[in-house]
């Protein structure tokens, strides 16, 4: 996370101040979002991880996804783009590196995560990746 802020103040993707409670709330549910990561890397057996990634897969994921799509959804957002800024943010590149991980982790028993029911996160998540 700091190598991302670091990154981000040296890009000058800073989040503006009046997205900066939405941010926050963003990051928040990335940051939990991080954890289904966290607990299939620390997953002792090929078993196990392979049950937390069936987990992440099937609901874990998208119960995340959906929170951070009303987020993303809010009627107070201060633009229509697909950023949680106003321009692409250190939260933006921490939420595509965390889905990232996450649908790898999916590939590992041949699912994908469903990311249908979550156009506006999709969106942004497509518009990281062009960016990139």
């Amino acid at each position: 996370m700091a190598e991302l802020r670091s990154a981000a103040e040296h890009g000058k993707l800073q989040v503006h101040s009046q997205d900066s409670m939405q941010a926050g709330e963003v990051l928040a549910a990335v940051a939990a979002m991080r954890g289904l990561w966290e607990e299939w890397f620390n997953a002792f057996s090929e078993t196990s991880k392979q049950r937390r990634a069936r987990e992440i897969a099937d609901h874990s994921f998208i119960q995340h996804a959906e929170y951070i799509e009303a987020l993303l959804s809010c009627p107070s957002r201060m633009h229509t783009g697909p950023f949680v800024s106003e321009t692409i943010s250190f939260v933006d590149l921490y939420l595509f590196s965390v889905v990232d991980a996450l649908r790898w982790i999916a590939s590992t028993i041949h699912e994908t995560l469903r990311m249908q029911t979550v156009p506006n996160l999709a969106t942004l998540l497509d518009s990281v990746a062009a960016w990139q």
